[in-house]
């Protein structure tokens, strides 16, 4: 009997034909009950008994596809509890399945989108987070209350630019809601000193000059009081714009994460916050017309301000 025998060779298509049905059967088994690793080696054995087999080709597409699908899945669950990096090795499996998918395309964006708005909400947060230490560090909100109706700041500089242009000054700023502002500054330079202590009451300005009357700087005043009126304790009770974290400052010695936002007066706004109490150890004002440093060594003043 010759190998091209007509008998013989119907013999081996038979064979093949119940070869090929058996394993497409198994690999349906197993693609059934979820075991794409059985199924996809019965898949592959039947195309290499049979390339062309339309059966065991599209057997192999559906694994893949369920397969892709599965891998994507979980990379969606990864994601509902903020597991990206989890997400992220998922999302590679599927891409390694598929590579040319669009599908998993729209899956990549899906995960994209929702890791940056875990993102987002994350440095929403962290604000947040380091302003309600900061009142519980003041004692709560009750007691926060009394600091923006009277408080106490004292910052020091350089004077940037007129008469007294580079003279170091150490300033004292008493504020009593709602309208009484009283600002003593010392200024020195090269052995030079002065004490300027200016007041404002309601719509009426003073201002003495070691002790002598002085002109008083009535728009700056008053601009000083609308500063004061919408303080950082304004930040810290959530009148303000959005809040960013920014880089860690030392203070006093002591390391404090810093913050910016915006404050209802329009200043760019810093606050620094004692890393190992909360509290809140310095405020910075960014304003139109200057820049204010403030330590906050604040507390509630409760004596009017002096009548000059």
């Amino acid at each position: 009997m010759f190998p091209d025998d007509p008998v013989l060779a119907g013999l081996r298509e038979q064979v093949k034909t119940a070869q090929l049905s058996e394993i497409l059967d198994r690999a349906s088994a197993a693609f059934k009950s979820g075991d794409w690793k059985s199924a996809e080696e019965c898949a592959d054995r039947a195309r290499q008994i049979d390339p062309a087999n339309a059966v065991a080709t599209k057997m192999h597409h559906q694994i893949l596809d369920a397969r892709c699908e599965s891998a994507l899945a979980k990379s969606l669950t990864a994601c509902t509890t903020n597991d990206f990096v989890s997400a992220r090795l998922f999302l590679a499996q599927a891409r390694d399945i598929e590579p040319e998918s669009q599908h998993v395309d729209e899956y990549a964006a899906q995960i994209r989108q929702k890791e940056d708005e875990h993102r987002k909400e994350q440095l929403a947060e962290a604000p947040r987070a380091i302003i309600r230490r900061a009142i519980e560090a003041m004692g709560g909100m009750d007691q926060l209350g009394k600091y923006k109706e009277a408080y106490l700041l004292k910052y020091t500089g350089i004077v940037p630019s007129g008469q007294l242009k580079d003279f170091r000054f150490t300033c004292e700023v008493d504020f009593q809601w709602p309208e009484k502002l009283k600002i003593t500054t010392d200024f020195e330079k090269d052995g030079r000193s002065a004490v300027q202590v200016s007041t404002i009451v309601g719509d009426e300005t003073w201002t003495t000059i070691n002790g002598k009357p002085a002109a008083s700087p009535v728009q700056s005043m008053q601009a000083q009081l609308r500063r004061f009126k919408s303080s950082w304790v304004d930040v810290l009770t959530g009148n303000h714009g959005s809040l960013f974290l920014s880089a860690r400052e030392n203070v006093d010695g002591r390391q404090a994460q810093a913050m910016q936002t915006t404050s209802a007066a329009g200043d760019r706004v810093t606050l620094c916050f004692d890393q190992e109490t909360g509290y809140p150890v310095k405020v910075a004002y960014d304003a139109r017309d200057r820049h204010f440093d403030y330590l906050t060594d604040v507390h509630t003043s409760s004596a009017d301000l002096p009548a000059e």
